[in-house]
């Protein structure tokens, strides 16, 4: 029984991993990464974004001047 308890509890433990802290990467920091290797995507993904905003901006006051019509 104790035999099939350690096989069981252990699963994929090695000693390396105990003395190394592992933190996960944020993903702005992926992001930044992502922008920096691939600058033609970065640009493209930077200029889709800004014009999305600028239609945001653009719809919103036209409805403002729709409603004061």
């Amino acid at each position: 029984m104790e035999i099939s308890k350690e096989n069981i509890f252990k699963v994929g433990y090695t000693p390396l991993l105990e003395n190394k802290k592992v933190q996960k990467e944020k993903w702005t920091s992926r992001m930044k990464r992502f922008m920096f290797a691939n600058k033609i995507l970065g640009i493209t993904f930077l200029i889709f974004l800004t014009f999305i905003i600028a239609n945001f901006v653009l719809i919103y006051n036209f409805m403002r001047v729709l409603e004061n019509m």
